[in-house]
């Protein structure tokens, strides 16, 4: 027998499942932001910032006049003018009214940006520059080996007046040089620590790896005031890293073990700032005395810039273009790929992906 009372059925109309999740997404990365400004110090968002040229990467100032580097050039800020080099620049520092250039040779320019003088080395790229009262030293690698060379140079004459040459390493050490120039420390996977002057003459030498540990990436920091060594690793089990705190005569003050990886350490006035995968540990006279940390974000980078401190925090739990600076507590909220940051004394220049942000703040 035919239905004759036959219901009609409403079709319920449903959102897709990505959709919902977006939206989510979305709604939840306003209230998160809405946080930051509200609950937590003010919050500013940059934007209107200068457009600087595809594949910048650094900035820098010299005698008040901001310039920044691309992957082969040098360029001016707000002027005409710019210089060109062969190779990649690596990286590059400022000293007064001169710049130095890590390219495939060290090139020094004039706030002219004109070439003052050209330093090359044979089988060798400069890798570091450390630059101290009457003189630079350069940290050489050899491009087919494990072989590290420090060479000395006059500021004024750029005469090279001393080196010294680390050849067949088994791994690449930590090394640096400190002193006005005149001491350089190796400190290496097996734990051995080496303090060595240019004449070759060895200050120090001996193994400060801790027991029943093997030492991975090692690192370090060298603090003048408290004429401190830092020296900081990861440990063989990959969950924990060790920090040890020695004064100039090698003794060992003090060892933390910190269950992350250390990434990076600076200090500021009488604290360390130890920059983890997910916080930063402040440390004062051998204790760690703060935690910084907020929910969702992770840093990824620390300054010190006019003694103030700088990080940088990114989503760490889903991916956003946005990210936060913080200096000293405050928030700017900027989206794009963090690159660089100085302080001309007046205000702080910022590059972002392809843009010069100038931010005003005391």
């Amino acid at each position: 027998m035919e239905d004759r009372f036959k219901i009609k059925r409403k079709r319920e109309f449903k959102f897709p499942k990505k959709f919902i999740q977006k939206l989510n997404f979305l709604l939840f990365l306003f209230l998160y932001i809405l946080f930051l400004f509200i609950f937590s110090q003010k919050g500013t968002i940059l934007k209107y910032g200068k457009d600087v040229l595809p594949l910048s990467f650094k900035i820098g100032e010299i005698e008040n006049t901001p310039f920044y580097a691309t992957s082969k050039s040098i360029y001016l800020l707000n002027e005409d003018k710019y210089s060109s080099f062969q190779y990649f620049i690596r990286n590059f520092e400022v000293d007064k009214d001169k710049i130095y250039i890590l390219s495939d040779n060290l090139v020094i320019l004039n706030k002219d940006l004109k070439t003052l003088k050209e330093i090359k080395k044979e089988g060798f790229y400069p890798y570091e520059l450390y630059i101290f009262d009457e003189r630079f030293v350069i940290k050489y690698l050899k491009k087919d080996s494990l072989s590290i060379l420090f060479s000395l140079y006059d500021k004024n004459s750029y005469k090279e007046l001393k080196n010294i040459k680390f050849e067949n390493l088994n791994s690449m050490p930590y090394s640096t040089v400190f002193s006005n120039g005149e001491k350089i420390l190796v400190f290496q996977n097996d734990g051995d620590l080496l303090i060595i002057n240019f004449n070759g003459e060895i200050l120090l030498q001996k193994n400060v790896r801790p027991q029943n540990e093997i030492l991975f990436n090692p690192k370090g920091l060298i603090d003048y005031e408290k004429e401190e060594i830092i020296l900081f690793w990861q440990s063989y089990s990959y969950t924990s890293n060790s920090i040890l705190f020695l004064n100039f005569n090698g003794d060992i003050k003090i060892k933390f073990d910190i269950k992350s990886d250390i990434n990076e350490i600076v200090k500021l006035e009488d604290k360390y700032y130890l920059l983890l995968n997910d916080k930063i540990l402040v440390v004062k006279d051998y204790k760690i005395t703060q935690e910084i940390y907020f929910p969702f974000i992770r840093p990824i980078t620390i300054y010190n810039i006019n003694k103030n401190l700088i990080s940088i925090w990114e989503f760490n739990s889903f991916y956003s273009e946005y990210k936060i600076l913080k200096i000293n507590g405050k928030n700017f909220i900027f989206k794009g790929k963090f690159k660089d940051i100085i302080f001309n004394g007046d205000y702080y220049l910022i590059l972002i992906d392809s843009k010069i942000y100038t931010l005003n703040y005391e």
